[in-house]
C-alpha cells in the first residue's frame, strides 16, 4: 500500500545519497528532501516510514553536512506551507465569489464522509459479529 511505496522511495533516496555523494547529491537536496519531509510530518505515515525517513536525514546529514541540509529542509518546508496558504487563500475566495459552488463541495465532502463513516461501522460491526461468532463455538 501507501507505507510500502513510501518506504520504496526512501529507500531509494538513500542509495542516491549513498550512491552519488555530497558533490553530485547537493543540488537535488530540496528534490530528495521532499519524501523524507512528508515521511516525517505525514500524520498517515506508519511508525516504519518515519523510522525510515530519520534514517534516510541521518544519511544526508552525514552525506552534505548539517549546514546545507537544514538550509534545503528549511526552503522544503516554507514551500510546502506556501502551498498550503495558498490552497486555503483559493478556498476562501472560492466561498466569497462561487458561495453556491462552495456549498456543493462541502455537501460532496459532507456526503463522502458520512459514507466512509458507514463503511467502516460495517466494517467493525462485521467484525464484532465474526467474533462473537466464534467464541459462541467455543
Amino acid at each position: 500500500g501507501t507505507d510500502q511505496q513510501r518506504a520504496a522511495v526512501l529507500l531509494w533516496c538513500a542509495a542516491a545519497t549513498a550512491g552519488l555523494g555530497a558533490a553530485l547529491v547537493t543540488p537535488f537536496l530540496a528534490d530528495l528532501l521532499r519524501p523524507v519531509h512528508r515521511g516525517l510530518t505525514s500524520a498517515s505515515s506508519s511508525v516504519g516510514v518515519k523510522e525510515k525517513a530519520e534514517e534516510v536525514m541521518a544519511l544526508i546529514t552525514e552525506t552534505v553536512g548539517g549546514d546545507v541540509l537544514a538550509d534545503a529542509y528549511t526552503a522544503v518546508r516554507s514551500a510546502k506551507d506556501r502551498i498550503r496558504e495558498g490552497k486555503r487563500q483559493h478556498l476562501k475566495l472560492e466561498a466569497m465569489l462561487d458561495p453556491e459552488g462552495h456549498a456543493t463541495r462541502r455537501i460532496k465532502k459532507s456526503e463522502k464522509n458520512k459514507a466512509q463513516k458507514k463503511r467502516k461501522m460495517e466494517k467493525l460491526t462485521a467484525h464484532k459479529a465474526k467474533k462473537i461468532c466464534v467464541a459462541d463455538d467455543m
